[in-house]
């Protein structure tokens, strides 16, 4: 996957986990866990998942930041 693809799923992924941790009812978590399953079986190498954590979580960072 190319990097500008990487980045814009993980900018996804980061958004789809932000909004699972504030959902408050069950059908709300169901949603964006599946969410995220559908998301993230789009990568396919070990390599690509690698770099796809580092991105989501670096993205999830960021945002938490710019919230505070």
């Amino acid at each position: 996957m190319k990097k500008k693809e990487l980045k814009k799923l993980a900018g996804q992924i980061a958004d789809a986990e932000l909004s699972l941790q504030a959902a408050k009812t069950p059908e709300d978590k169901n949603y964006y866990r599946n969410e995220i399953m559908r998301l993230s079986c789009r990568i396919t190498s070990l390599e690509d998942v690698m770099a796809l954590d580092e991105l989501v979580q670096k993205n999830i960072e960021e945002k938490m930041n710019y919230n505070s």
